[in-house]
């Protein structure tokens, strides 16, 4: 969506990176200017990961939306692209109230396998995880809430037909 372009109707937000900056509804933590980069022509962003853990305040190039959660139901879809060349690099998704309870959804390259991964934590302990074997770079992730339940999918995106999320 560009600048000047409204959300859907029913649309809490919805963006891409299509320009030259990053929008002020995101925000780039300890960005390290060598290892990221806009990319307006394909509406994205790259960034280059850093060995590290993933949250902390010694990581680098954290993308977070800096924007509430609906109160209502609500999904988020993310379209991510990796090239992996190391072993234990992630794509993550949070939905994030605090270190002890959040939502996380990643792809990840280990052991010679792609795959990803959905994990639950509620007072600072895992009690939900799913991972599955993907077998690709290109992957939504998508993360819903439906009043006190929240659930999480993926789906391998069709090089034919990169836009479509169904």
């Amino acid at each position: 969506m560009t600048k000047s372009e409204a959300a859907a109707p029913g649309v809490y937000y919805s963006g891409t990176f299509d320009g030259n900056a990053l929008s002020k509804e995101w925000k780039l933590v300890n960005p390290d200017p060598a290892r990221w980069t806009m990319q307006p022509k394909r509406k994205s962003i790259m960034i280059i990961t850093q060995k590290g853990g993933c949250l902390g305040k010694d990581s680098k190039n954290q993308l977070f939306l800096d924007k509430e959660l609906p109160a209502d139901d609500f999904e988020v879809i993310v379209k991510a692209s990796a090239q992996f060349q190391g072993q234990g690099t992630q794509v993550l998704m949070y939905l994030f109230t605090d270190e002890a309870n959040h939502l996380v959804a990643f792809l990840q390259q280990q052991g010679g396998v792609i795959a990803t991964h959905f994990q639950k934590y509620f007072q600072g302990q895992q009690n939900g995880a799913f991972q599955a074997d993907v077998g690709a770079h290109d992957i939504y992730l998508k993360m819903d809430r439906e009043s006190n339940e929240y659930s999480g999918y993926f789906a391998t995106i069709d090089p034919a037909k990169p836009a479509n999320v169904d």
